[in-house]
């Protein structure tokens, strides 16, 4: 899949300067806050997002990612509504898809570990006397 970018309207508090950037990648989300002295970057796997949310006004809304570590969620304000809700929507779908992902490994694990204990159990059985 492609990366998808979000950014902070310019027309929003705290954003006409520098504006918020998120940016969805194959494995994580990478989280940019600028500021004229320093400049902040988070990475977020997709299993570490708890939920995602979008709180909306007129214009714009609120983008909020809840992790799983317990540190204080993601806010990305000043996005246009629409593409708040594009984000969202990507988000859980590529989160929904490492769950999974993740729960076919474990099965395929299960599987191969069942097949495994029954070669054991045929080896100790031996022949039949």
């Amino acid at each position: 899949m492609n990366d998808l970018s979000f950014q902070s309207s310019r027309l929003t508090a705290g954003n006409v300067f520098f504006p918020d950037r998120m940016i969805v990648e194959a494995t994580h989300v990478l989280y940019e806050k600028n500021g004229l002295i320093k400049r902040d970057k988070e990475t977020i796997r997709f299993e570490q997002i708890s939920s995602v949310s979008v709180r909306r006004g007129w214009f714009f809304a609120l983008l909020v990612l809840e992790t799983t570590g317990g540190s204080r969620p993601i806010v990305l304000n000043g996005l246009w509504a629409g593409d708040a809700e594009a984000a969202r929507s990507s988000l859980s779908h590529r989160i929904e898809e490492k769950k999974t992902s993740v729960e076919d490994r474990m099965l395929a694990l299960m599987e191969e570990q069942t097949v495994l204990l029954r070669r054991i159990a045929a080896a100790t059985e031996g022949p039949a006397a």
